[in-house]
């Protein structure tokens, strides 16, 4: 049986959109059905959501054009209607989807949240860094229980916003030819964790690679700047 683990990324050489009026923070709690946080109830996620292009900081578009994915957060995509007509089968059963509202936009998107939280993690066969107290801190490569993500082609682990897809889903979307997707491999049923994912073909803007490659590091140097105790992480995590 072949099974296979990606990550998904927009591709950055394609317009980008973002949620104008919807905080990061909300997305977050609304991907995991929150209906409350600290203490204060979360805001009605209000139909359609506006969402408007992230230009570049001369105010052009950059030469960039619109894709089949044109955004991602905490767990949310913003996808064409051609992208959710093509991967409804996939979508449904592990999210909602929200209707967009832009004035700008060359193609219709709407908004899909992942709510399908599947603590698939194996955290023994992984590798990464945690914290004392024994709390995630970066995951550097991924390892799967394979009874647990089998059966599940979107999904997310519990607490972090990266969405992840089964080879069937990137099957559909390649076969379909939709744009703007990125799809990093990061495990398989026959090898394992990928030590170190790569990128197809079509992947995103250098800076993007850089940015992800260098996350672990910049995360660690960034507590070596605080003065924590690194001889305190650890190599192994634990999720418990």
């Amino acid at each position: 049986m072949k099974l296979e683990i990606f990550r998904i990324f927009p591709d950055l050489d394609y317009l980008q959109y973002a949620p104008k009026e919807l905080s990061p923070i909300d997305i977050w709690n609304h991907s995991r059905g929150i209906e409350e946080a600290f203490g204060q109830k979360v805001p009605h996620l209000e139909q359609p959501v506006k969402i408007e292009l992230n230009r570049e900081k001369d105010g052009t578009l950059g030469g960039r054009v619109p894709a089949d994915l044109s955004g991602f957060t905490a767990g949310c995509l913003l996808l064409s209607l051609r992208a959710v007509e093509k991967l409804h089968r996939f979508l449904v059963p592990s999210g909602i989807l929200l209707a967009t509202e832009q004035s700008d936009l060359a193609m219709e998107y709407k908004i899909y949240i992942c709510r399908n939280e599947v603590p698939a993690l194996h955290a023994e066969a992984s590798s990464g860094t945690a914290l004392p107290d024994g709390s995630l801190f970066a995951i550097d490569t991924y390892a799967f229980i394979p009874e647990l993500v089998k059966d599940q082609d979107v999904f997310r682990l519990p607490m972090m916003g990266d969405v992840f897809v089964s080879n069937r889903f990137v099957d559909a979307a390649e076969e379909a030819r939709l744009s703007g997707f990125v799809f990093q491999k990061i495990w398989s049923l026959e090898t394992g964790p990928v030590e170190r994912p790569g990128y197809p073909h079509r992947g995103p803007a250098a800076i993007w690679r850089k940015q992800i490659f260098a996350k672990t590091e910049a995360r660690r140097a960034y507590l070596q700047s605080i003065g924590y105790p690194m001889e305190e992480l650890t190599g192994k995590l634990d999720l418990r």
